[in-house]
């Protein structure tokens, strides 16, 4: 009985291979609001969330975005329920029960306040005389983790920085820790332009950190994931896409000129 080559029938495999499309693997990435970078609400899910789609899909992974409170996404990531969680400071716990990304950008947190109540701080002490407000389940840097230990009762977490920036213009709180796109994106979308008579944000940066997709220790294949995700990533960052959506993001803001800090 006559058979094919090995060579022969090796190439017959590799093109009928080619004809069949290979599934799509596909990974469920809790997510959530922090607008221009991340929402339900944005095209492609703000400019953070795009990055981390066409990393992945780069690799040939769809993401699945299912938006939770912080809190719940992070905790859902961390016990396995779901595959990951996007977009978090580095923390020691956070290390041990994640895969960190490489850093996806990186934010810096500031003081959102009310013009007529200004508040002014040049060390970390300089906070104590305020109530400040801060969203359940962020870190935000080593000095304001410092000062919440130090003053548990001048920090009052909300589930949300939409919560904070109402509390804030209500007058229950003197400020409260955000990133400062994000706060004057709120501001204006919540309250309209003019807005900005009212409200500001401190020049002096509190802390700058690095932002990391958390990939979960619980998951068999969050090692897997980590390594394409950081392949893609790269790609987009050699081609300029990354800084790209950052930038547009950042040009839907309406903010008054801030000297640097």
């Amino acid at each position: 009985m006559w058979r094919p080559p090995t060579l022969l029938l090796s190439l017959c495999l590799a093109l009928l291979a080619h004809q069949v499309p290979a599934a799509t693997v596909t990974i469920r990435l809790a997510n959530g609001e922090w607008p221009p970078y991340m929402s339900a609400k944005l095209p492609h899910y703000g400019a953070v969330s795009r990055i981390v789609s066409e990393a992945f899909a780069s690799e040939g992974i769809q993401v699945r975005y299912e938006f939770y409170p912080w809190k719940r996404g992070l905790e859902l990531a961390r016990n396995g329920g779901i595959d990951g969680t996007l977009a978090w400071v580095r923390t020691d716990d956070r290390e041990r029960d994640f895969w960190l990304s490489d850093p996806l950008f990186e934010s810096n947190a500031v003081l959102a306040y009310r013009k007529e109540k200004p508040v002014d701080w040049q060390k970390a002490d300089d906070l104590g005389r305020y109530l400040i407000g801060a969203t359940i389940g962020y870190a935000y840097g080593p000095l304001f983790s410092r000062f919440e230990q130090r003053f548990p009762r001048n920090v009052e977490r909300s589930p949300s920085d939409e919560v904070n920036l109402s509390k804030l213009m209500a007058g229950r709180i003197d400020a409260f820790v955000t990133e400062r796109e994000v706060a004057y994106y709120l501001a204006t979308q919540h309250y309209g332009p003019g807005v900005l008579l009212r409200f500001a944000t401190h020049p002096k940066t509190l802390d700058s950190n690095k932002m990391y997709l958390l990939l979960s220790r619980e998951v068999p294949q969050g090692k897997a994931f980590q390594a394409a995700f950081n392949r893609g990533l790269a790609r987009l960052m050699a081609a300029g896409r990354v800084e790209q959506y950052l930038h547009e993001a950042r040009q839907m803001v309406q903010t008054p000129n801030i000297p640097p800090s």
